[in-house]
């Protein structure tokens, strides 16, 4: 899915999250070096869980992963989620 730059609120998000992008290097052993305020910022700590998100992914702390994954299965058996026939088209 593609942000349209035309809607206000898909453009500030675009704003947020590209305007806060930054490089990482890795190291000789192939870790990647996070900075210190996206540690900071995603709560990171030793245990980490990294999630494939189609082309890209995303790295969370565990227990804030286990916390959403929670919190999404409720939303989606309560009806709270309205799957869309767009959301049933999606596939992995």
């Amino acid at each position: 899915m593609q942000l349209v730059k035309h809607e206000p609120e898909e453009r500030l998000l675009q704003q947020v999250l590209l305007g806060n992008a930054t490089d990482c290097e890795m190291d000789k052993n192939g870790r990647l070096l996070l900075n210190g305020p996206l540690i900071k910022h995603a709560c990171l700590e030793k245990s980490i869980m990294l999630v494939g998100q189609l082309k890209k992914f995303e790295i969370w702390s565990e227990s804030a992963w286990e916390t959403q994954m929670q919190q999404g299965i409720t939303k989606i058996q309560s009806g709270e989620i309205e799957l869309t026939d767009r959301l049933l088209d999606l596939s992995l």
